[in-house]
């Protein structure tokens, strides 16, 4: 028998940096919440759910926990790859699912969880 069951694309992140190896982790992410960007700063809410940083919010929303490795379409799949520990490229940090750059405040908030912009 000759078949195929499921093609796989795989793609390299281009937020991971070399130098310092990743530590990334799979998390769930809110449903239906549009589009997440690699490189977007993630929170957290209290099920574990991965969701959008947000500077101007409040409790768990000013958390960051993380970085989103790749680009998430979260109205076709809950699954995000997240840097949790290591080196990820500066100029692919974002804020939200608008994609503001991260201020220096934001890039000492991730050293304070082992992630380095380089």
């Amino acid at each position: 028998m000759n078949a195929n069951l499921k093609t796989i694309h795989p793609s390299v992140s281009s937020v991971i940096a070399s130098g310092h190896d990743a530590v990334t982790v799979t998390v769930e992410a809110t449903a239906d919440d549009g589009i997440y960007p690699a490189g977007m700063l993630v929170s957290m809410d209290e099920g574990g759910l991965a969701f959008p940083y947000d500077p101007a919010g409040s409790g768990l929303a000013i958390e960051v926990k993380g970085v989103l490795a790749e680009e998430i379409d979260t109205g076709k799949d809950t699954a995000a790859l997240l840097v949790r520990h290591g080196t990820v490229k500066a100029e692919s940090l974002v804020v939200g699912t608008s994609g503001t750059p991260v201020t220096r405040a934001e890039t000492e908030a991730l050293v304070q969880i082992g992630i380095y912009a380089v």
